[in-house]
């Protein structure tokens, strides 16, 4: 507990461990966005599931926030990710940089599985419009070029139509990486 404006409140860091108890998704969520804007240290977060440890659904808590990770710029990542690592596979790296050796142009993409040079794309629903639409077309267009796959989801395809882009997903990883 700590005090503010003179209100007994919880920690960020309990915060974040009590949110991953109740609900995995609400919970890497939050914890993901905890992390990005820095209200919260990973070291602060263990120590508050330290002191957890025989409480109902910690394990839960354990399993969620050993994926927490402030790079993360939206709750659709958050949760695609989170959809990812529970089908079993792995996650990708996320916000890594892509440098074309001919321009010098780099590009930063949401994921990437640099082995099978795969990049997932998460769009919300309002992320391109008019121009830029344009230019991220142009973007994929280049990573492509690159010999990069890339997949884009959206909210239907993680919310509603995950076990058809859970199947795109495994079936690009299996696939040999490109020449």
């Amino acid at each position: 507990m700590t005090f503010w404006n003179g209100t007994a409140v919880t920690t960020v860091a309990r915060t974040v461990v009590d949110c991953a108890r109740h609900d995995r998704r609400d919970g890497l969520m939050v914890a993901d966005a905890a992390l990005r804007d820095a209200i919260v240290t990973a070291a602060e977060i263990d120590k508050s599931l330290e002191r957890a440890t025989g409480w109902p659904f910690v394990r839960r808590a354990r399993s969620v926030l050993a994926l927490a990770d402030g790079r993360a710029e939206s709750p659709l990542e958050s949760l695609t990710r989170l959809r990812i690592a529970e089908s079993g596979l792995p996650v990708p790296d996320l916000q890594v940089w892509i440098r074309d050796p001919w321009t010098g142009r780099r590009y930063r993409v949401d994921g990437l599985w640099a082995e099978q040079r795969l990049v997932l794309e998460v769009d919300g629903r309002d992320k391109y419009v008019g121009q830029e639409l344009q230019r991220e077309a142009e973007r994929e267009h280049a990573l492509r070029r690159l010999g990069y796959r890339v997949i884009r989801v959206m909210w239907n395809d993680v919310i509603r139509e995950w076990p058809r882009t859970l199947a795109l997903i495994r079936d690009a990883l299996a696939a040999s990486p490109p020449v």
